[in-house]
């Protein structure tokens, strides 16, 4: 018996041979669980977020794994748009979707229609509340795929890097002056500006460590914050997150980030972006603190390396011996089929 996010109680059919991901995002988490020589070997089909949402991460693991094109693939976060007979002839043992799905799926004939036929749902969570949620959605994922161990493993290495950063926050004095700090969510794949976060997500991991996410002042999940009120707000740092999204702007100014990319080219973009009147004359952008970091750290189970990441940008003097760059290598080299290359995040200022 297995219970997952939304607090169902599942039977699970042993042995688990097929699996679906119906959210691309997914992809991350069962990488880093299953066996190194063949982590796809099981998924039948997936949404296709992790190819438009992180082309190249996609590619990265294609050039490993050639088979990763045949897998059938249906729009991602769209169950209107998946053609439910395909699901079923291809008898899937579960379909794994994200918790943020639910509602609609609920809305939708897949509940009545796979119950019927014995294939479970199972609902897990990397975004919604990725600080509470991550470890028993890998946990989860762990007994689809029958890697208890390989998943207790990962959960136990990802609390050592967390409790590394907020070992140290904790004592940071009460008084000490907490970083004003602005996230643009997606810089310049969208003509408006700006897409930020509330407490949510990565809002909140601004909170957590101990810094002020200045746009939950105006909205709360995901939303625009005007380029009026960030020009009046006046943010001690600015993030900007990005990833390879060619597939739904190929011609977007936004900041290609993932394994391997070229940083030149991406800070290029981001000087772009700055251009624009809502962070043209802000003192953070003077002072080139501003950074762009990976965008698909939001939704995988890989934030904490975000969390340490933003910490040394929040704190450069308290985390100088902080290394995000070598901790994400030991993940990669403990738990991913494919070798680390940098470009998941970098500076404005290209010499610090």
């Amino acid at each position: 018996m297995l219970q997952d996010l939304a607090k169902q109680q599942i039977q699970i059919k042993r042995p688990i041979e097929k699996v679906i991901l119906a959210n691309g995002n997914l992809a991350y988490a069962v990488a880093l669980i299953n066996p190194t020589t063949n982590p796809f070997q099981r998924i039948l089909a997936w949404g296709d977020g992790f190819k438009v949402s992180d082309y190249t991460g996609y590619q990265a693991y294609q050039r490993r794994f050639p088979a990763l094109s045949s897998i059938y693939t249906f729009k991602d976060n769209d169950v209107s748009s998946v053609n439910l007979e395909k699901i079923i002839s291809l008898r899937p043992d579960v379909v794994v979707f994200n918790l943020s799905s639910k509602s609609t799926v609920d809305a939708s004939k897949f509940p009545s229609t796979l119950s019927k036929l014995g294939i479970a749902i199972v609902y897990v969570d990397f975004s919604l509340d990725s600080a509470n949620n991550t470890a028993p959605s890998i946990a989860i994922l762990g007994q689809i795929f029958q890697q208890n161990d390989k998943a207790k493993r990962f959960n136990q290495f990802r609390q050592q890097q967390i409790d590394l950063v907020m070992q140290t926050i904790k004592k940071i004095p009460a008084q000490h002056k907490r970083p004003q700090v602005f996230i643009e969510r997606a810089a310049g794949l969208y003509d408006e500006c700006c897409l930020s976060y509330g407490r949510h997500n990565l809002g909140r991991l601004i909170h957590q460590l101990g810094a002020d996410n200045i746009a939950e002042r105006w909205i709360k999940g995901y939303g625009m914050v005007h380029p009026e009120q960030l020009m009046t707000s006046h943010p001690d740092l600015i993030i900007m997150t990005g990833a390879d999204w060619k597939y739904y702007s190929p011609y977007g100014q936004w900041i290609n980030l993932g394994p391997g990319i070229d940083i030149s080219k991406s800070r290029r973009s981001m000087l772009g972006l700055l251009q624009r009147p809502a962070y043209k004359y802000l003192t953070a952008v003077k002072q080139q603190r501003v950074y762009a970091l990976w965008h698909p750290f939001y939704d995988s189970p890989y934030q904490f390396i975000a969390m340490q990441q933003i910490a040394k940008w929040l704190y450069p003097d308290i985390f100088k011996d902080l290394n995000p760059e070598q901790n994400f290598q030991k993940l990669h080299h403990q738990f991913l089929p494919i070798p680390y290359q940098a470009g998941y995040w970098f500076n404005m200022d290209k010499n610090s």
